[in-house]
């Protein structure tokens, strides 16, 4: 019985012992899972973090080549702009595999008078209708001041200028002229060469000699090509004529009309000034007919290159043509200066067409057109007695 009773006591004291195991077991646990999940949170936020982290500098990268990559692209296309300086000089380029387009100029329309400018009359300080001009390279303005019946070069920012020939009055003496109506200048001699029209010659002035180049021609328009050919418009002949520089004892070649009077495209009517291109293609202000024509080397025909639209565009006079092939030319009847491309039907004003007047962003009857080294436009603005200047826009 006793041991019975030994027995029964000892079961009852390890029940006791188990049931009061199980909660420290289940805290024991407890603390387990507690750790388990705090270290599963730190494990994820380490994952999520690091991601963070890589995204960022893969964001950055790609930044930093797309900057590259822009840069390096900004470089390329700085290396191959093509940079016009002025319409009547050289065009820098960068050799470059990718064509660039070509740079179309714009001018103030405000210009500012380089001579004259002082009303009509024979001051030094004044012209009387002035038409032909010519711009050496040291921006000196020589001027056919017609009805003053003089060559007037006003020198660089000058208050007035000088008279080199004529001044003695209308005649037809070695120191006279008559209504001379263009002027240009040989820059391997510097010598003069003049329209006198009105005494039906071209001069040369020369070291402060006077010699008659051609005679008997109703000359108007004067242009040299770099080959040493002297190409002379005939206001009565409807005619253009080449000499060789120094050769005169001939008739010359004609080169553009020729035809009799007429608007075929093989003839010229009352030609005014003249422009002659890199391969001798000439360009005649085809003055009654309104339009410009374009006349190739050896050519029997001329092509209409101002778009030939008769009711818009009225007595054209000054011509000149740029090394992008852009043709500018002054109509006196519209008082403007237009740009045109061969083949294209419309052109646009490039100064003036504001109106026949007197203020600086009008014209009265602009003749002649001249560039200088930086692409300045210089315009004879025949009955305002004054030449303006159109300062580019760089």
């Amino acid at each position: 019985m006793i041991n019975n009773n030994r027995i029964g006591v000892d079961n009852d004291s390890e029940t006791v012992t188990s049931n009061a195991a199980q909660p420290k077991k289940l805290c024991e646990y407890l603390k387990r899972r507690k750790v388990m999940c705090i270290t599963f949170i730190i494990i994820v936020l380490a994952i999520i973090i690091t991601i963070s982290i890589v995204i960022v500098k893969t964001k950055k990268t790609n930044s930093e080549q797309t900057s590259t990559i822009e840069e390096t692209t900004i470089q390329i296309t700085e290396k191959i702009e093509v940079t016009t300086e002025s319409p009547t000089t050289s065009t820098s380029t960068t050799t470059s595999t990718t064509p660039s387009k070509p740079k179309f100029n714009k001018w103030k329309q405000n210009a500012s008078t380089v001579a004259g400018g002082n009303g009509e009359g024979q001051q030094l300080n004044q012209l009387y209708a002035p038409v032909g001009i010519s711009i050496d390279k040291n921006k000196n303005i020589f001027i056919a001041d017609r009805l003053n019946h003089r060559i007037v070069q006003w020198k660089y920012n000058a208050k007035e200028g000088q008279i080199i020939v004529g001044g003695n009055g209308q005649g037809h003496q070695m120191d006279q002229l008559n209504e001379p109506t263009d002027v240009i200048v040989d820059q391997q001699d510097y010598s003069i060469i003049i329209a006198d029209q009105g005494n039906t010659r071209v001069i040369q002035w020369l070291n402060q000699t006077q010699q008659i180049l051609i005679h008997n021609i109703v000359c108007y328009g004067l242009t040299m090509d770099k080959h040493g050919f002297l190409y002379v418009s005939d206001w009565e002949k409807n005619e253009v004529r080449r000499w060789k520089m120094g050769e005169y004892n001939n008739e010359g070649i004609v080169v553009a009309g020729g035809n009799g009077q007429g608007d075929q495209l093989n003839q010229l009517n009352n030609p005014t000034f003249i422009f002659v291109d890199e391969e001798q293609s000439v360009y005649v202000s085809d003055h009654i007919n309104d339009r410009v024509m374009k006349w190739r080397k050896d050519a029997k025909t001329g092509v209409i290159v101002d778009g030939g639209n008769v009711n818009q565009l009225f007595y054209p006079q000054g011509v000149i043509v740029d090394d992008l092939d852009q043709i500018y030319v002054a109509y006196s009847g519209n008082d403007r200066v237009m740009r045109w491309r061969e083949g294209k039907e419309e052109g646009e004003t490039v100064v003036g067409g504001n109106g026949q007047g007197h203020q600086s962003n009008q014209m009265f009857s602009p003749c002649d057109l001249s560039f200088d080294d930086e692409g300045n436009l210089y315009v004879a603005d025949e009955w305002n007695h004054r030449i303006q200047k159109f300062e580019i826009i760089l």
